[in-house]
């Protein structure tokens, strides 16, 4: 197979997401690339079954969209009338496009769903390109997505695909490479852990007990308890077994 080669614009696209100092300018970057590329609207989406029932659980986005649309969506859980949600509940791996703007994506949805999309096309964008990506450390359990919006004709969005879909595609999973435990962190709310909670963890997770921990740390038993019950604490976890697996999760430890 000969080497796929990358457009100067998609170079420099993934040279600035490589040297982006922070998560913020990641994310700066990424809205830059695809709003140059035709889509202002990116949302970067995740479902976590993880914590509950798939089906029923909500949907947790970082959006470049109005902000008052987004309340709108989460708080109203428009997400469980939402095409896109359902497909990327689904777990399938391919691209979906849908929207108000492509009458054929339109065919075989309930009324509630295309009536969704009719709302969406009049508060924000008529096209919607879905990109699944990896779970990653959470497991099959964790759906995550990125939406590319856009307020354009059927016939401009595919000629727009036909020259860009591969750079779209590329870029997008190495910024969700790039931002994923950022961002879920932000989403929900967790505080950075001090480099002793952090060392405390990872050695958990290797399958040491606070004692052998306190050995080889040189702390006392009860500092490397304390240490644990912040990280417990900021992580939002009832036991260490659960700290563990959020830090896993969030890329705070190594797995």
């Amino acid at each position: 197979m000969g080497a796929i080669l990358l457009s100067a614009r998609l170079e420099r696209a993934l040279e600035r997401l490589s040297s982006a100092k922070d998560d913020d300018e990641k994310w700066r970057v990424a809205r830059d690339f695809f709003d140059q590329n035709g889509f202002p609207v990116v949302n970067y989406s995740f479902i976590d079954g993880t914590r509950g029932d798939l089906e029923s659980a909500p949907v947790q986005m970082k959006s470049s969209a109005d902000p008052d649309f987004i309340q709108h969506y989460l708080e109203n859980r428009l997400d469980l009338v939402d095409p896109l949600a359902d497909y990327g509940r689904s777990g399938r791996a391919t691209p979906y496009v849908v929207g108000a703007a492509l009458e054929e994506t339109l065919a075989n949805l309930p009324d509630d769903r295309r009536s969704h999309l009719d709302f969406v096309a009049s508060a924000s964008h008529s096209i919607n390109l879905l990109v699944p990506l990896p779970a990653g450390p959470a497991g099959g359990a964790l759906k995550s997505g990125l939406v590319l919006g856009a307020r354009m004709k059927g016939v401009e969005f595919r000629t727009l695909m036909s020259e860009r879909a591969p750079e779209l595609l590329v870029f997008a999973h190495h910024m969700h490479i790039s931002l994923q435990a950022g961002v879920r962190r932000e989403l929900d709310g967790v505080e950075p852990l001090s480099v002793r909670e952090v060392d405390c963890l990872q050695h958990i997770a290797a399958g040491k007990r606070p004692d052998r921990i306190s050995e080889d740390m040189g702390l006392a038993v009860a500092t490397v308890n304390f240490h644990l019950a912040k990280a417990r604490t900021k992580l939002n976890a009832r036991t260490t077994a659960e700290a563990v697996a959020r830090a896993i999760r969030y890329a705070m430890i190594a797995p």
